[in-house]
């Protein structure tokens, strides 16, 4: 006996031919997860598709002793799992207009994975903080046990300090496959420190960069009008900035810049307009804002981690006035492509981002039409810290941008949490992962629409 040959179809299509280990492309085996020897079956549910090396791999046994760990059936699984939810968006753009290959995947795509949250502990620190806030322990845990039923592949790893967002707090989770641990819970302010006074920074910032001088030509800073506005300016944001710098000293123990270097370009600009002098008054003042440009993206926030590395944003496309923007920010490499293809087939000019603090700093240097985002986004780097999606949002929101915001996440119930649409996670809509890519495009489309009328109002 072997695999069923109509279903074995449905299977590699689901996964799109991919290996669910390394995600190798079209050269393709099936691998039995309980190999029949040990009781496996024939049953669709008991296949994997693997690439060669990976299928020589996983038959591999190593012996006692060893430090180099064996494939178990669990783990298996959950890399099937983990491909096919992956998967979803490109293989439901494939298949829009088939319902018939829509609905194999739909079987092969509802696996449940035995995720056990029945050990779950809290600290002493976590315990204090719900008396502080007055919120009962039992609601945590029944929280995270939804959340891991719900939503499995958040489990599929280990993970440390995971921000979760439980209505307006932040609840910080660890798991390490077998037990869960609550480790704090806290304020957003508290859980992310320098988020507020960063976005108030980038919104001066924005003003500073839309001055009448730099928009309307630099013979407005003649008129002492001008010249009064352009360095009153100028001055609030040195201000909002110092202040920045004191919060994320006192959070990360990291001095930012030479704030003395600043203070005199900015005096030397107010002496240059005072003499007359434009052109070195100019000169001044864009040297000032690129180094502010720089500060903002170098230290963009990055949860109540200290900085380690500085993230290097690619050169970003020049805007196309004919096309709508759109920011795309998805951990999933997978679904973040198929996302950026679609729309990028639907006439959208796409720009992406793995997580919200890269996306955080791309608005120091663009802003966009629309902003569509995960909530959770639990494959950032633990080294570099993480924000959420709501985090980005705010951010967006308060520095003054435009953008229509999307909310995309499979995560329903987190939503519900998080209180979106309301003024703690504003947005325009929310989207299920689970939604068809013609429904999807339906949404943008209405959202493009209003853009386009508002631009016609203005």
């Amino acid at each position: 006996m072997s695999f069923d040959q109509s279903e074995i179809e449905k299977l590699l299509s689901a996964t799109g031919r991919r290996c669910c280990i390394c995600s190798a492309l079209h050269n393709i085996q099936v691998h039995h997860i309980t190999p029949k020897e040990n009781g496996g079956s024939d049953d669709i549910e008991n296949a994997i598709p693997l690439c060669p090396t990976c299928h020589d791999r996983v038959h591999v046994k190593f012996s006692k002793g060893r430090t180099t760990r064996d494939y178990t059936p669990e783990e298996l699984r959950m890399h099937r799992y983990n491909m096919i939810s992956r998967f979803d968006g490109q293989f439901r753009n494939a298949n829009r207009k088939s319902p018939a290959a829509t609905d194999a995947y739909l079987n092969l795509s509802t696996v449940k994975l035995p995720i056990d949250l029945e050990n779950v502990s809290y600290t002493k620190t976590f315990a204090k903080d719900c008396a502080e806030f007055k919120i009962k322990i039992e609601d945590t845990i029944e929280y995270v046990r939804g959340e891991a039923k719900r939503h499995p592949l958040m489990f599929a790893a280990s993970f440390t300090s995971l921000p979760l967002i439980f209505g307006e707090m932040i609840l910080f989770l660890s798991w390490d496959t077998a037990s869960a641990r609550l480790e704090r819970l806290l304020s957003r302010q508290e859980a992310y420190p320098l988020n507020d006074r960063w976005t108030s920074c980038l919104g001066f910032y924005r003003k500073a960069m839309l001055l009448s001088y730099r928009t309307h030509g630099v013979d407005r800073l003649i008129t002492p009008i001008e010249q009064k506005q352009t360095l009153s300016m100028f001055k609030r944001l040195l201000n909002e900035l110092r202040e920045y710098a004191k919060v994320l000293k006192r959070q990360t123990e990291t001095i930012v810049g030479n704030l003395p270097d600043m203070d005199q370009l900015y005096d030397e600009a107010e002496f240059a307009l005072i003499n007359g002098n434009t052109g070195t008054a100019i000169a001044r003042l864009e040297t000032l804002l690129s180094i502010i440009h720089k500060l903002i993206i170098t230290y963009a926030p990055q949860g109540k981690v200290r900085p380690t590395t500085t993230v290097t944003l690619s050169s970003l496309a020049t805007a196309n006035p004919d096309k709508t923007s759109l920011l795309i920010v998805e951990d999933d490499p997978l679904l973040r492509e198929s996302l950026q293809q679609l729309f990028n087939l639907e006439g959208y000019q796409c720009y992406v981002a793995s997580d919200s603090r890269t996306a955080m700093q791309i608005l120091v240097d663009r802003d966009f039409d629309i902003i569509m985002t995960d909530i959770m986004m639990p494959n950032t780097d633990v080294a570099l810290g993480s924000t959420d999606g709501r985090e980005l949002v705010l951010a967006a929101k308060n520095s003054g941008s435009r953008a229509k915001i999307v909310v995309h996440s499979v995560f329903a119930e987190t939503a519900s949490h998080a209180q979106i649409g309301t003024d703690k996670f504003p947005c325009d809509v929310f989207v299920q992962k689970s939604t068809m890519p013609s429904d999807l495009i339906d949404i943008m489309e209405e959202l493009r629409v209003q853009i386009k009328k508002g631009l016609k109002e203005n």
